[in-house]
């Protein structure tokens, strides 16, 4: 990975880290006022941002980072698991589906990119789905967003042919050029569908993915 775009990486998870760290320190703050009649809702306040604020490292450890005192393959319900819980309290909906066999570290770091990926797409509400299966020893990743309103930026789908330009790339787009690096690596390349209207797919054949 070059420096470049772990240094975008690295800004993207503080931009999404700010908003609930925020309101983590604004409701400390708040508990020290003498007025305790709503002390029952600031605390409530800390918890959700506590949570989202878990929940965002949780899964950012597994798509960004080594995800360290794992081995070289990963149960999928554990990808599933963080991937859920980042989903959980927001307008999209997730449905995971995956074989009962053991994934590459990379395959899951790419298959939860292309996620996260798919995710911003979706304009409000909507619904995302990825499977995961095997074939023989290559795994198949299907990511599908759904929505009424869906943006594919055309900068997305450039990076996620091309990678990272020399200049110019926003922390938005870390995800698009870490799923590229990490399927150039793996020596296979995202396959985008847009044709259906209120439907995007992304989709990878990985050699080597899994591990039965």
């Amino acid at each position: 990975m070059s420096t470049a775009l772990a240094s975008l990486l690295c800004s993207r998870l503080c931009h999404d880290l700010v908003s609930p760290v925020g309101a983590l320190g604004n409701g400390l703050e708040l508990l020290d006022d003498d007025d305790l009649s709503g002390q029952g809702d600031i605390v409530s306040l800390i918890k959700e941002s506590a949570a989202k604020t878990s929940n965002l490292l949780q899964f950012y450890r597994f798509a960004f980072g080594a995800a360290a005192g794992m081995g070289a393959f990963i149960d999928p319900r554990d990808a599933e698991t963080v991937a859920s819980a980042l989903f959980a309290e927001s307008a999209i909906s997730l449905t995971w589906t995956a074989e009962a066999v053991l994934i590459s570290k990379d395959a899951v770091k790419l298959a939860l990119n292309m996620l996260l990926v798919a995710s911003e797409t979706i304009i409000r509400s909507g619904e995302l789905k990825i499977d995961l299966r095997s074939n023989a020893d290559r795994l198949e990743v299907l990511v599908e967003a759904f929505g009424e309103r869906l943006i594919f930026k055309p900068e997305t789908e450039t990076v996620l042919r091309a990678g990272m330009p020399s200049q110019g790339l926003s922390p938005k787009l870390a995800p698009a050029a870490l799923a590229f690096e990490i399927a150039k690596t793996l020596e296979t390349e995202i396959m985008i569908h847009t044709a259906v209207p209120g439907r995007i797919a992304l989709a990878i054949a990985i050699p080597g993915g899994v591990q039965r």
